[in-house]
């Protein structure tokens, strides 16, 4: 999404250079600040909702990006990304411990699941400059925000709600 937001501002050089500064720290601050409080909320409204949350925003900061141009809606669509990423960071976490506690296999999940999430990443990098290239940048926020929306209806719908109390693994043992 960076590289599409820097596109859009055309400001004197040296504004320009602060605000993209601007663009890749806020994020960080806020999921620094945010992922303790996170954590906190996830156990006791449960890992579904905390997910709804950063599911339900991020197209609304998706969508944030197509229809204004203006430094202070970029920004504000840059907070949003660190509360999304400060939920999906953590709710990763939360949920691949809830399904390996026991077994010894966390490493191999987080690593299987971040192995996904960078060729996810790359696949979706290279279809939004492919929407922006031959459409326009708008039209590739506005579809990421719909792949985003869909994302967060299929959770909603198909997803049972979990919490770390009614997650049961049963595990067979070869070697037992």
């Amino acid at each position: 999404m960076l590289p599409l937001v820097s596109e859009i501002w055309q400001p004197p050089r040296e504004p320009r250079a602060f605000l993209m500064a601007g663009t890749i720290a806020v994020p960080q601050f806020i999921v620094a600040i945010a992922a303790p409080c996170v954590g906190h909320y996830a156990e006791h409204w449960g890992r579904k909702a905390i997910l709804l949350i950063g599911f339900g925003l991020a197209p609304i900061r998706d969508a944030a990006f197509a229809i204004s141009q203006s430094p202070f809606s970029l920004m504000t669509a840059q907070m949003l990304d660190g509360i999304v990423g400060a939920i999906v960071t953590v709710m990763t976490v939360l949920v691949i411990t809830d399904l390996t506690t026991g077994t010894g296999r966390f490493n191999l999940a987080r690593g299987a699941v971040g192995t996904c999430t960078g060729i996810a990443a790359a696949m979706s990098t290279t279809a939004t400059g492919v929407i922006a290239g031959s459409l326009a940048r708008e039209a590739a926020f506005l579809t990421t925000a719909g792949v985003t929306a869909l994302a967060a209806l299929f959770l909603w719908l198909f997803c049972r709600r979990a919490s770390r109390a009614n997650i049961s693994i049963e595990i067979s043992r070869p070697c037992s």
